[in-house]
């Protein structure tokens, strides 16, 4: 794919980098034959069996390979036995969460609770589940810090009170178990030529507060369209659109009535506008013409909301669906990219965790969703999943190089190391509607940085650095401010020339 810098007779082609790609979303795609009639037992039942692994052999490396593991049926006889490991399935009960009672007060129209931003209290407390009984749980165990969900690994005795009192407790992700992520030379980049992938969520297109010419300026940079930036973006090989591509809370149009609205939603939003739709098609076509997008759903955009999220259907974008690089993918979504694994969702799954635990920055959730080896602890208690029986398909079962949530506040990120010193950069993907921003990931080095679209009375496009010429390494706090209208002057001079 060639880009154009300049205009004129002095316009200059260059060729956009390239890189190989392969698409591993297999396992979020839902079987043909949907049994929506099963219990979602099963899937607590598949994620412990798959875990109990990891999680014995973390336990025993953390506490010594004589360490007693137990079923918690056995531990009426290990009275006597100081000390015990148990192992199994975490379970908040809560208070202030939300119940079917709420539904119902609303059906009687009574006033119905408050919405909160965080579900927890003082009065919490935590039940462990094997595949055999339950048991109450106290000792030294943070709360506040844990949801449903979470597999764990716990080092205690039974007390007088039939409770088991925490002593010391461990992750699946405690110890090295993960999978090997480079299988092979063929996938991996052949040249020191610095590639990018381009990530950007939250356009929320319909929405009586979007920026169109912030918008537009994200496309033009990305395209290539303005002569100064297309040297810099024929080094991106990949765009991720990652969700809440449409407004959950559209325009209203003078003319509407109830006929052309959609009523796609499973939950109680606003109809999305058939106009905003096609404006996203518009977008799409755009982008598509130039790089290849892939394009995941989000908790407001027209398709299933439990998850995994289907793919976006190409038959509403007939316009970007002409383009054979437009590639509509699940939520959550993983592929490789230039020998690199990326993994990630649109955020939904980080809002459900802080929700209904301590944790206020999305970066902690992340790097404790490594830890628990489990990327949606919370479904299908608090978040909603499809109901499987055979297989819990967000168990982290593969060291991803790249992890991000999408629709955050801010861009954070920061690279990890694992226990075999392997390296994994965690991203938060900014919602666009509100920070006028994208993130650019370097391949090479999984260095980071964030490239402003804001729109004001000095209108300025933020650059990183290192996407120059040289051959200096992407920093996020190395970035030079570049006037995005001085790139249109410089056009618009050229073609009078």
């Amino acid at each position: 794919m060639s880009l154009q810098t300049g205009n004129g007779y002095d316009a200059q082609k260059v060729e956009r980098a390239s890189c190989y790609y392969e698409n591993l979303s297999d396992d979020f795609k839902s079987d043909k034959k949907r049994d929506f009639k099963a219990q979602y037992c099963h899937i607590y039942f598949m994620r412990l069996k798959n875990m109990h692994e990891s999680l014995c052999t973390a336990a025993k490396r953390k506490w010594g390979g004589g360490v007693k593991i137990a079923c918690i049926s056995e531990l009426k006889d290990l009275k006597d036995v100081v000390k015990c490991c148990i192992i199994g399935t975490l379970f908040k009960v809560m208070e202030l969460k939300p119940s079917i009672l709420k539904e119902v007060s609303q059906q009687h129209h009574l006033i119905p609770l408050p919405p909160r931003k965080k579900y927890i209290c003082q009065t919490d407390t935590l039940v462990l589940e094997d595949k055999t009984h339950r048991i109450n749980l106290t000792g030294n165990i943070p709360v506040v810090d844990l949801v449903t969900g979470v597999t764990i690994a716990l080092l205690g005795h039974i007390n007088d009170d039939g409770q088991f009192k925490v002593e010391e407790y461990c992750f699946a992700g405690d110890q090295p178990s993960f999978d090997l992520v480079d299988k092979g030379s063929a996938s991996e980049l052949t040249d020191s030529q610095d590639r990018y992938i381009a990530l950007v969520s939250g356009l929320n297109i319909g929405s009586s507060h979007c920026d169109q010419l912030s918008l537009q300026l994200f496309i033009d940079y990305i395209t290539g369209s303005v002569g100064g930036a297309a040297g810099h973006c024929s080094n991106i090989v990949r765009l991720i659109v990652a969700g809440n591509s449409i407004t959950d809370n559209p325009v209203k149009s003078s003319t509407a009535n109830d006929d052309t609205k959609k009523k796609y939603q499973t939950k109680n939003y606003s109809a999305q506008s058939i106009e905003a739709v096609k404006e996203l098609d518009t977008v799409l076509a755009q982008l598509a013409s130039c790089l290849p997008v892939d394009l995941m759903a989000g908790s407001h955009d027209p398709t299933n909301h439990m998850l995994p999220q289907h793919p976006l259907h190409r038959c509403m974008f007939p316009q970007a669906s002409r383009y054979s690089m437009l590639n509509c993918v699940t939520n959550p979504y993983q592929a490789r990219v230039g020998g690199v694994l990326l993994l990630g969702t649109s955020g939904q799954n980080i809002d459900d965790v802080m929700r209904f635990s301590s944790y206020t920055n999305p970066m902690d959730v992340l790097k404790h969703t490594l830890l628990w080896k489990h990327m949606a602890p919370t479904t299908p208690d608090t978040l909603s999943c499809f109901p499987y029986t055979n297989k819990d398909p967000f168990i982290l079962t593969d060291y991803p190089q790249i992890y991000f949530a999408a629709n955050q506040k801010s861009m954070q990120h920061e690279i990890i190391e694992d226990g075999n010193g392997r390296k994994s950069c965690l991203l938060t993907v900014p919602d666009f509607d509100q920070t006028q921003s994208c993130v650019l990931i370097n391949l090479n080095t999984l260095k980071c940085s964030e490239v402003q679209f804001r729109t004001s009375l000095v209108t300025s496009l933020s650059v990183p650095h290192s996407m120059d010429t040289g051959d200096t390494p992407m920093a996020a706090e190395s970035e030079e401010v570049i006037n995005y209208m001085d790139l249109y002057q410089d056009d618009n001079d050229d073609d009078m020339d």
